[in-house]
C-alpha cells in the first residue's frame, strides 16, 4: 500500500452439504470469497502462517469482497500448513 503497509489478498473456499430429500442423495456445494486483510499485524501473520490449502476461520465485513481491518476482525489458523520444501541440490556438507 502507499503507507508502506502490508495487505494481503487471497481466495478461500466455502463449502456447504446436505442430504436431498427427494432422491435420498448427499449434496454438495462450494463458493469462492475473495479475502482481503488490510489489518497489518493479520496481514504479516497470514503471509507467515498460510500456504494453499490451510484451514482458516475469518471473521470481518461480508462485502464483495470479506475485508479485515482489525475493527473486531481476526483470522485463527485452524491447521497448519505444511512446511514448503526447499531444493536440495546443496545440501549441507556434514562434519566428520
Amino acid at each position: 500500500m502507499e503507507n508502506g503497509a502490508s495487505r494481503v489478498s487471497f481466495p478461500l473456499a466455502t463449502s456447504e452439504s446436505w442430504s436431498d430429500q427427494f432422491q435420498g442423495k448427499r449434496k454438495k456445494m462450494r463458493e469462492w470469497h475473495q479475502i482481503v486483510c488490510l489489518d497489518q499485524r493479520l496481514a504479516d501473520l497470514t503471509m507467515r502462517k498460510c500456504r494453499k490449502g490451510t484451514q482458516v476461520l475469518v471473521e470481518g465485513r461480508l462485502r464483495a469482497t470479506l475485508v479485515i481491518d482489525g475493527s473486531g476482525c481476526d483470522i485463527t489458523i485452524l491447521e497448519l500448513s505444511k512446511p514448503i520444501r526447499r531444493n536440495a541440490r546443496n545440501p549441507r556438507a556434514r562434519k566428520s
